[in-house]
């Protein structure tokens, strides 16, 4: 089976909810961003990235965390990491992004911390 690179975009639970590929890389970064950026523009809301399909993610994907978040933050909007498995979650540890990011293991947990905002 070949690797995944669709980015799904859709309205859910007031955010912009973007389901990730599999794999985040430096061959399908690009387009992802490509894919996110015009719906930020259309309508700027709080952004959760749904990491429920990705295995892999490679430093060219944490950047695009990085920037989509700045771009997000610039428009007084929150980023969400949701669904974060434990391997991906560690990676984003190891370089100090769980700081940075509130990351939720799953949706309904991501939902129950949400409505104490």
């Amino acid at each position: 089976m070949g690797k995944s690179y669709t980015t799904h975009v859709e309205d859910r639970h007031g955010c912009l909810w973007v389901i990730l590929p599999d794999s985040i890389d430096m061959d399908n970064y690009l387009q992802i961003e490509e894919r996110i950026l015009p719906e930020l523009e259309k309508s700027p809301k709080d952004v959760a990235l749904d990491f429920s399909h990705t295995k892999a993610l490679f430093s060219s994907g944490i950047g695009l965390v990085v920037r989509l978040n700045k771009q997000i933050a610039d428009k007084k909007q929150k980023i969400y990491l949701v669904n974060i498995e434990r391997k991906i979650k560690e990676g984003l540890e190891n370089v100090g992004l769980d700081m940075a990011f509130p990351m939720y293991p799953t949706e309904e947990d991501f939902l129950k911390n949400r409505k104490k905002d």
